[in-house]
């Protein structure tokens, strides 16, 4: 059985979550994925709305993207569904509203991040590489971790190691 986070009346996005994670998940209205349609509806006017589902496999707050991958995708659909023609720094912007993460996971490629997520820096290809993700089930903010951390962005950048080469 899923988890309904809100219904498809005009212009919003309704979202039924499935999997391990469901009940963890973000609640309804501050779900990225029914913010990201809300916010495409408020920058191109078009309320058709949209039903969605969401199979939830990485743990809410995690720490690694899982949440804003989902609303890149979700927003990806949804301009194709709506055939939504938008200008592609309104897109960026949409994007940055709804998480400092969520513009590098709508270009989906290899890059670094600078400043909230407005500097995107693609890398090229990655090479293979062994990783093994351990999480203790201990939920993250993002946000938290970063203003913690008191960072500019010139010591994030001087402090980041190359990348390996292929």
């Amino acid at each position: 059985a899923g988890v309904l986070c809100g219904g498809a009346g005009e212009g919003d996005v309704a979202l039924a979550v499935y999997g391990p994670f469901a009940a963890g998940r973000s609640g309804g209205d501050y779900n990225l994925i029914r913010r990201a349609g809300r916010a495409l509806t408020a920058k191109t006017g078009i309320r058709a709305g949209a039903s969605s589902a969401l199979t939830k496999n990485l743990p809410v707050a995690s720490g690694i993207g899982g949440g804003s991958a989902d609303a890149a995708a979700a927003r990806r659909g949804l301009i194709e569904l709506w055939n939504a023609q938008i200008d592609n720094a309104v897109l960026h912007e949409i994007a940055l509203s709804l998480g400092s993460d969520v513009p590098v996971c709508v270009r989906s490629v290899p890059a670094i991040m600078t400043g909230r997520g407005e500097g995107l820096h693609e890398t090229g290809a990655l090479p293979a590489m062994p990783m093994l993700l351990v999480n203790p089930g201990v939920a993250v903010s993002t946000g938290e971790v970063f203003r913690r951390l008191g960072r500019t962005e010139a010591d994030t950048l001087a402090a980041a190691p190359p990348l390996p080469s292929a």
